[in-house]
């Protein structure tokens, strides 16, 4: 919403200085988080200063694929609901269980109250926090994309915004370098310090394939195609924002499959023990508390007919 603005008082006439001045204005107060969109925001407002496009046209293209980010994470978190309500359904279960079994039993409280009750419950509910904690970890990973491929991903969305600004590509891979993910620095260096070498850019992009491996493959075959068939920017830069996008979903889809996978450990190992400790253990150690006052009623009974007349 910030960039469409700043790109709309461009186009109304606004200077440049005053757009940036009126986008520092209305971005949020203490949102300066170095990643995800902010980064891309960043970059976008870097290019517009810098590079020879038009800025509003800048502008929009990064705002155009923070809007394609969201997108596809909203498609992601949905794909995932189903996992997500078996995950919540089993972490929540033991906690209505031990309170209806408390409300329901005066020995059940009984026994929570004694020391080994009170152990039980606590690490009970320890285990039960921790599972719940790695599930919603796991859960916002498949929604969030992390790792080299995403940070690739994101390289190549500024590419595209440098592109789309009117620079080269040599140039714009050189700005990513400086400018983008932290992870995708190395990568796209390489490839800088391979044309300091001499190199041309069809010959250094293969760093790329390299450092981030096949996912980088259509990115170098698109800038390649460019560079020795002489074709013109504006295919090529709709041909690799496509593959950009086809690539996120792809992401998105992998890590939504993996999730069920991912939530096996915390459910495993914390979950199914909290529901033990928090309902099975006490109900046990209520039935054997139980046993045992009814062996010491009986073993102080005396028989009739061992009373002395």
């Amino acid at each position: 919403a910030v960039l469409d603005t700043v790109a709309a008082g461009l186009r109304s006439g606004l200077s440049l200085r005053t757009a940036i001045d009126h986008f520092g204005a209305v971005w949020p107060k203490g949102d300066t988080d170095p990643t995800d969109d902010y980064r891309v925001v960043t970059c976008a407002i870097a290019a517009a200063r810098s590079m020879v496009g038009s800025p509003a046209a800048v502008l929009q293209s990064a705002a155009s694929t923070i809007r394609e980010r969201r997108a596809a994470a909203a498609n992601a978190a949905t794909h995932s609901t189903q996992a997500r309500a078996s995950a919540a359904l089993l972490t929540l279960l033991p906690l209505a269980v031990c309170a209806l079994a408390v409300k329901a039993s005066r020995s059940f409280r009984r026994t929570l109250a004694t020391p080994q009750g009170l152990t039980i419950t606590l690490v009970g509910l320890v285990l039960n926090g921790i599972g719940w904690l790695l599930i919603r970890r796991a859960v916002a990973a498949a929604a969030q994309l992390s790792g080299p491929q995403a940070a690739f991903n994101e390289a190549a969305e500024l590419v595209v915004i440098a592109l789309r600004a009117g620079e080269l590509p040599g140039a714009a891979i050189e700005w990513v370098a400086t400018g983008g993910d932290p992870l995708a620095r190395p990568g796209f260096a390489a490839v800088v310090e391979s044309q300091r070498r001499g190199n041309r850019l069809a010959e250094a992009l293969p760093e790329l394939v390299t450092a981030f491996g096949p996912i980088a493959v259509p990115f170098t075959e698109a800038i390649i195609a460019a560079e020795l068939d002489g074709l013109p920017l504006a295919p090529v830069v709709e041909r690799v924002s496509a593959d950009v996008r086809a690539q996120r979903v792809r992401l998105h889809d992998i890590a939504v499959r993996r999730l069920p996978v991912r939530l096996t450990l915390p459910l495993v190992a914390c979950t199914l023990p909290a529901f033990a400790l928090l309902t099975v253990m006490p109900m046990v150690l209520t039935a054997v508390q139980g046993d045992r006052k009814s062996t010491r009623l009986n073993s102080s009974h005396i028989p009739l007919s061992r009373m002395p007349s």
